[in-house]
């Protein structure tokens, strides 16, 4: 399935880069162009608000907001629960998976879309390599040098068995290669969102980021989260227009290339889409980097995983200097861009086991 892009635009905000596309098949904005600066961004405001002091939600321009639609799905969607069965111990190397949740999908990527778990969107663009380091055959999602386009998206959950979930955990290996440089822009590592199966409520997505720590090429990068919908607005908490990067507020892991991590991600949907008391927290290695208990994130659900690198045609994705001077905000085309994942666990209280 090729992506259309229907809508770009971008702008510079204090220090960060931010530009959305609008693409199908998901109906969202996705991509955010960041430049992770100093650890003095550590202070960047988190206060807890009043939850009844709603934002107006402001589209910014961007794609219409998706409406509820009660005929594709009445039923309410439910609070955390206890676990309705399966797997609710959480493995070793998983440390912050929450107290109760059910594990919904594990695999160790010895096939590219998950062991038949996964949905892929661009079949074969996965890889199966047996980096060093690896518990299982990871998967790759490579772009290489001086590809023009590129990219991985896949899915959790297939279509058919999509849940109403409020929560959702993800634990995942991850590195990059000795060569990697990325974008300058925002290099998008794997969504956790409602895009496809919102349940009859708006959609809305956020992706987790590689940002750059020092100019580009950057040595190191760390971890950001971006809400990534322009009918959200984060920006009482977090920096960038509509508040749309998240950065690490309690510790900040420099991540080198070729050098396997272990990531968490455990969000909680806000209630509504202003209602600003949506939970987005994110650990490397067992460090907690991100604590933000006061996002407009979601509208009750929040229940897809995506693997999304999808390098389309724009200019960041273009060569750059020094083999296309040009192009001053292109990337470097003379090295591979390789991910590679291995061993993914999601996790969710009131999920159904598998």
């Amino acid at each position: 399935m090729k992506m259309k892009r229907i809508g770009v635009w971008a702008m510079i905000v204090g220090g960060i880069a931010t530009s959305y596309s609008a693409c199908s098949p998901f109906h969202s904005l996705d991509s955010v162009n960041n430049s992770l600066s100093t650890n003095a961004d550590l202070n960047s405001s988190n206060t807890p608000v009043d939850q009844n002091n709603n934002s107006s939600n402001n589209q910014n321009g961007n794609s219409p907001m998706v409406t509820p639609n009660p005929n594709l799905n009445p039923t309410p969607i439910p609070n955390p629960m206890p676990n309705t069965g399966g797997n609710s111990t959480a493995p070793v190397g998983c440390p912050n998976m929450p107290s109760g949740a059910t594990i919904v999908m594990e695999t160790q990527f010895n096939t590219s879309d998950g062991e038949g778990q996964l949905w892929e969107i661009y079949p074969g663009a996965g890889k199966i390599m047996q980096p060093a380091g690896a518990t299982g055959n990871a998967s790759a999602s490579i772009l290489s040098a001086g590809q023009p386009t590129g990219g991985q998206q896949t899915i959790w959950p297939k279509p058919g068995k999509e849940q109403a979930l409020n929560n959702i955990y993800m634990c995942m290996r991850f590195k990059m290669n000795a060569d990697y440089v990325g974008q300058q822009t925002a290099n998008k590592l794997f969504f956790l969102a409602a895009q496809d199966f919102p349940f009859g409520h708006t959609a809305n997505n956020g992706f987790f980021g590689l940002g750059g720590s020092g100019s580009y090429p950057s040595p190191t990068f760390s971890l950001y989260f971006g809400h990534n919908s322009g009918n959200l607005d984060n920006s009482h908490a977090c920096i960038a227009d509509l508040g749309l990067g998240c950065i690490p507020n309690v510790n900040k892991t420099e991540m080198k290339p070729d050098t396997w991590y272990t990531i968490e991600a455990y969000i909680i949907s806000s209630t509504c889409i202003t209602c600003r008391n949506g939970t987005v927290k994110w650990w490397i290695d067992g460090l907690l980097q991100g604590n933000y208990t006061n996002l407009n994130y979601g509208d009750g659900v929040v229940n897809q995983w995506q693997l999304n690198h999808t390098w389309d045609r724009g200019s960041a994705v273009q060569c750059g200097p020094p083999t296309n001077p040009s192009n001053k905000s292109g990337r470097d085309c003379r090295k591979d861009q390789i991910y590679y994942f291995d061993h993914v666990l999601l996790a969710a209280k009131g999920g159904k086991a598998p």
